[in-house]
């Protein structure tokens, strides 16, 4: 017998993907959930433990170049996330991290 997974369940499987397919491209993650930014995170877990404290988190993704510090760059890109929407949680994001997200829109689409 099979279960249907909650809509927190859904929503978790899906961040979790992006997190982890943009960290593996080489990306820090700065997790801002409306209220507040989190610090730069290099793992999945901190990541998701940044989100779901409000309705909406983002990912403010950087790079760290040589010489420079993280927090003084410009984001390269962000990924909206609205909660509460389920296997829609991945409201929006930047048109060059269409490639990298691919597989996180792959896995939201399993659960429709």
């Amino acid at each position: 017998m099979t279960t249907r997974k909650s809509c927190r369940e859904i929503e978790t499987a899906i961040i979790r993907k992006a997190a982890t397919v943009l960290l593996d491209a080489g990306y820090e993650i700065r997790v801002h959930d409306g209220c507040e930014s989190g610090a730069q995170r290099r793992t999945v877990a901190d990541v998701l433990g940044d989100c779901f404290s409000t309705d909406v988190s983002s990912f403010y993704l950087y790079r760290k170049e040589e010489g420079k510090s993280v927090s003084s760059e410009t984001a390269l890109g962000w990924v909206q996330f609205i909660h509460g929407n389920g296997c829609d949680v991945m409201a929006d994001h930047t048109l060059n991290l269409e490639a990298v997200l691919q597989p996180v829109s792959d896995l939201a689409d399993r659960y429709l």
